[in-house]
């Protein structure tokens, strides 16, 4: 079997292809459900994907990788290939030349019954998959489904659900809870049984007789595979040869899950908080787990369930994090390090939910930089908290409109006061009825960091009440998201207004919202994945839609929270049990690109370019307002790339003239041309 080494394949497709959207995901490889033998190791089904395990090389396939999901039950080695069949049945093939996947067969995700973990079952062409409440038989040749059956014997599959099956020779065996029973099958063609739907035609057995494979399977189980075995709980994996015992169960990349929240950091990459205790830092590519566990010593399970928004970065590095009921603590170092820790007991201003049980939603950096924002929960109304980089506490005493505050932002007015919008919840869930208060105070650097002078308007109109926002800087436009509702706040008519025409966009969950640096926004929902909005025009009433989902290389389509980072061009979105990320070229900031403050001058590569191995030729560090002409050593133009072409401040040409085919070998030539600016530059084509 040939493994190809994943960051060397990502990193220079990143560099190769940015035409196209690139996705890559990290995951936890477990809970470990299924494995067989495979080359000199094994391929495992997992809750975190399909991992290949030997003793030298570790491999893990997602969504990306042509698996269209990363939750899988079974794998079986049957005479039509290797197959990896997802927790509600989608059926993969394993591509060994392309060392990726290919769906076979989709038919029985819409079921939504859970298939029995670690039981499919193949003989011949015909694979036996148990559901939950149902015995399905697929023809691998056809790949198609043979028939479902939810009866055998006496029993309803529904009461008394299958619990494994067993294939010995030309029988079928099927173990429920209760019982066992077996059947003669004719694998080499099934459509010709013409009682394989006959619940009568199934033979009661013995439920104490031992019959290889049928029994339930040990806590420990073991695959033997070349030079040795493997031996396996749902946790872990061990390799064993003799006397030599290895434990091969971590990943070199990151071995993280739970992730709840995930933001991205001012100088480029992200930082995610999990339910457990831990940070976890990324360039998109590596995720390192921080060393330090926050206070929230086991499960944060609360502040994931209630959609909870408190990670928040300073552009010096400074991290202000609040776990659930803990207090609120600044760290440093990617988390690593703690600064400041400010408890219930210390004595600080902030309210107190219960006694010694601070409860916030939301946080923000300050507007200017100097510390951070939050709202802490009171029955008086919450209060705004206001926390410095030098450890200072300062509070704006039961100013909310409700008890609770949720999603926030902040920006500093025209004469120099700072303005705070914050979310308002009725309660502490996410299915009450909402608004949003704007909260105005005169700059706290010139009151001795008190905040004084505060004045709150109330704005209702959101239901279910708000759990995230974002500010659309294109728009000057503050958009909120409950988990039905997307919502805008006009200024001009002082409300919150409700787009009158998303298209596409029916009985989602919304968890999360961001907006990118042109102006669109990016919503995460715990059912149907990620949904990119645009403005039709330049109304926010009328939104076009673009859906991301497992089927586009997304780790799950349950979205716990998004970020984008305008300095990589990436976004980021967080799950239970891992985390996927897009490269965009139209997610780059490229603002000061062609400036005399550019920190990089126009580039091109790669010099000679050739079509046929090279992915793209690609001009970098341009204006998004500039034009790119490639012309031939005559002159003639050959192609010419403007708007939004050139998002991110770069092109990818692959070669084409404007007539659709492939250009001929020679000189060719390239000139950037910007308002203010103009650049040059030669290069060769070869075939």
């Amino acid at each position: 079997m040939k493994i190809i080494p994943r960051i060397f394949v990502v990193l220079f497709l990143i560099t190769q292809v940015m035409a196209a959207d690139i996705w890559q995901s990290t995951s936890n490889p477990f809970p470990i459900y299924d494995g067989v033998p495979y080359g000199a190791g094994v391929m495992l089904a997992t809750g975190g994907g399909i991992r290949y395990r030997s003793l030298n090389d570790d491999q893990m396939f997602h969504s990306e990788d042509g698996l269209e999901t990363s939750k899988f039950s079974s794998i079986a080695a049957t005479k039509g290939g290797l197959l990896a069949i997802s927790e509600f049945g989608q059926i993969a093939v394993y591509v060994d030349a392309r060392n990726a996947w290919r769906v076979m067969n989709r038919s029985y995700v819409s079921n939504k019954s859970h298939v029995v973990a670690g039981s499919a079952a193949s003989a011949e062409f015909v694979l036996v998959i148990p559901f939950e409440d149902r015995l399905a038989f697929f023809d691998i040749h056809k790949e198609s489904s043979i028939i479902t059956i939810n009866r055998i014997g006496s029993k309803s599959l529904v009461d008394d659900g299958v619990t494994r099956v067993a294939i010995h020779g030309d029988s079928l065996y099927v173990r429920l809870k209760s019982e066992v029973y077996a059947r003669k099958m004719n694998w080499n063609d099934m459509m010709q049984d013409a009682r394989l739907n006959d619940p009568e035609s199934w033979i009661k057995q013995d439920p104490s007789a031992d019959i290889e494979g049928l029994d339930l399977r040990d806590s420990v189980w073991t695959i033997e595979a070349n030079n040795g075995s493997f031996e396996m709980t749902s946790e872990s994996i061990h390799y064993v040869n003799g006397s030599q015992r290895e434990d091969l169960s971590k990943r070199d990349d990151i071995q993280m899950h739970s992730f709840y929240e995930v933001t991205n950091m001012p100088n480029g990459g992200f930082l995610a908080a999990t339910t457990y205790g831990k940070f976890g830092a990324s360039e998109a590519v590596h995720w390192w787990v921080s060393s330090f566990a926050y206070d929230g010593y086991g499960s944060n399970e609360a502040a994931s369930n209630l959609r909870m928004k408190t990670l928040s970065v300073l552009p010096n590095g400074y991290i202000f994090f609040h776990p659930w009921g803990q207090g609120f603590f600044i760290f440093e170092k990617d988390g690593n390090e703690m600064v400041y820790a400010f408890k219930p007991s210390s004595g600080h201003c902030f309210d107190e939910f219960v006694d010694n049980f601070p409860v916030a939603f939301s946080s923000i950096p300050a507007p200017d930089g100097s510390g951070f924002l939050t709202a802490s929960l009171s029955n008086d109304g919450y209060s705004l908290v206001y926390f410095t980089k030098n450890g200072e506490v300062h509070c704006a005493k039961n100013i909310g409109s409700t008890i609770a505050g949720g999603p926030m932002y902040a920006k500093i007015d025209d004469d120099g006061s700072w303005v705070v919008y914050v979310g308002t919840k009725e309660s502490f869930g996410y299915g009450e009825e909402g608004g949003l208060d704007i909260v105005r105070f005169s700059a706290p650097k010139s009151n001795g960091n008190e905040l004084v002078n505060v004045k709150v308007k109330s704005v209702n109109g959101i239901h279910p009440s708000p759990s995230d926002a974002a500010y659309d800087s294109v728009g000057n436009r503050l958009w909120l998201v409950s988990s039905s509702m997307i919502a805008y706040y006009d200024e001009e008519s002082d409300t919150l207004l409700s787009p009158t025409s998303i298209n596409g966009v029916l009985g989602a969950d919304f968890t999360s919202i961001e907006a990118d640096v042109h102006g669109n926004l990016w919503v995460g929902s715990s059912n149907q994945g990620v949904f990119r909005l645009s403005l039709k025009g330049k109304s926010p009433d009328s939104l076009s839609t673009i859906r991301y989902t497992t089927k586009n290389g997304l780790f799950d389509d349950d979205v716990k929270d998004l970020a984008i980072d305008p300095v990589l061009g990436v976004a980021c979105f967080a799950h239970e049990n891992g985390m996927s990320c897009v490269t965009r070229n139209d997610l780059k900031r490229a603002k000061g690109n062609m400036t005399d403050s550019a920190k990089a001058d126009v580039a091109a590569y790669p010099i000679p370019f050739r079509p046929k191995i090279h992915r793209a030729f690609i001009i970098e560090n341009i204006a998004e307002n500039a034009s790119v002409s490639i012309y031939n050593r005559g002159g003639a133009l050959i192609q010419y790339f403007h708007g939004e072409d050139v998002y991110g401040g770069r092109i990818d040409w692959d070669g084409m003239g404007k007539d659709g085919k492939l250009v001929t070998p020679g000189v060719y030539y390239y000139v950037v041309k910007s308002p203010t600016k103009t650049k040059k530059g030669k290069f060769i084509v070869i075939h």
